[in-house]
């Protein structure tokens, strides 16, 4: 058990201008525009599978090997799984802009500024002409961090 101070930006270390920001927008805006397609192209599909979007739990591409005789379902599989992968690299690029995506469906996404307060962030919704600084409306306090697969007991609970 260990416990350290949590960053809400835990990986990057590196602080960012608002000209530098500014610099991303055409970057973001395109990348959120694919994002609400893809995502569009997603529910379509589960749709016309009888998937209900709030349980994908109902669907295991891995094991769509049943499927492979219907050659419409297939193809359905086929596309879902290259739009879910097409997601996975359009936010990839997102965040190598070192933004932390606070709000997906909003496109709405902050990084750590280089302002004198260390509480500043940078902030860029969908559909802004610039980036603008801000102070975040709630701090992550510090908190415990497990190892995966280790259920919290009641002391680890009751250190302060």
């Amino acid at each position: 058990m260990s416990q350290k101070k949590q960053s809400k930006f835990p990986t990057n270390n590196k602080k960012y201008s608002i000209e530098e920001t500014n610099g991303y927008i055409p970057l973001l805006e395109k990348s959120f525009i694919r994002l609400k397609q893809l995502n569009e192209s997603v529910n379509n599909i589960l749709h016309d599978l009888g998937i209900d979007s709030s349980d994908l739990k109902e669907l295991d591409l891995l094991k769509s090997n049943e499927h492979t005789s219907n050659e419409e379902m297939y193809i359905k599989l086929t596309d879902l799984k290259l739009y879910l992968s097409a997601i996975q690299s359009t936010i990839r690029d997102l965040t190598l802009t070192g933004c932390l995506i606070d709000n997906l469906d909003k496109g709405h996404v902050v990084w750590p500024a280089d302002h004198e307060a260390s509480n500043i962030e940078i902030s860029w919704v969908f559909g802004d002409k610039q980036c603008k600084l801000v102070t975040p409306a709630t701090t992550i306090p510090n908190d415990i961090y497990l190892v995966p697969d280790q259920e919290p007991t009641t002391s680890m609970l009751n250190e302060d």
